[in-house]
């Protein structure tokens, strides 16, 4: 398998498995930032927003990714650096396991992103953007996925997202129990 992504960082690549410090507060970094939005946004949702079709998507979209890993195992491709750098975190695991197709990282940001716009948040669009683009670099440098997984953790987090805004289960717990407007 060719990923011409990782051909384009391989530099950086090398530079990581040099520098297992830097690696490690690079993906401390990215850990942080990913808890951070989940928690910013959480919070948004508990004060402002009340809407139940972010539990939907995020439900469907890591069940269907949790069944394809199970079911399918890909090498780790040269210049795989993910480990365990003991810093805590609340959504990224360091473990040894088949974590490749699709990208949790991005379809998490993604679906936030899409989230955010369907609620009006445009001061959140800068500080998402800049997340995923960070966590998709980043995992491209350590070869945390093929850039197959990174697009496809885009395209999977958007239509689980369009599938729970037009959701039925959705609709009766926003408009009917909790008398959301529309």
């Amino acid at each position: 398998m060719r990923d011409y992504t990782f051909i384009g960082t391989e530099v950086l690549n090398k530079y990581f498995m040099e520098n297992k410090v830097g690696l490690f507060i690079y993906e401390a970094i990215g850990s942080l930032a990913l808890d951070l939005l989940i928690i910013i946004y959480l919070t948004l949702w508990w004060v402002n927003w009340h809407t139940f079709r972010l539990f939907p998507a995020y439900i469907v979209f890591y069940a269907i990714r949790g069944y394809i890993q199970n079911k399918f195992f890909m090498g780790r491709p040269e210049g795989y650096l993910w480990e365990d750098n003991n810093f805590p975190s609340l959504v990224v695991v360091y473990h040894d396991i088949s974590d490749f197709y699709y990208s949790g990282h991005i379809g998490s940001t993604v679906i936030i992103f899409h989230e955010s716009y369907a609620q009006g948040w445009k001061k959140g669009f800068y500080v998402i953007v800049f997340v995923c683009c960070f966590e998709w670099v980043f995992l491209t440098i350590i070869r945390g996925h093929y850039v197959i997984d990174l697009v496809m953790g885009c395209v999977f987090a958007r239509i689980m997202h369009m599938l729970s805004e037009t959701s039925i289960i959705c609709w009766i717990c926003d408009v009917k129990i909790c008398g959301y407007p529309l």
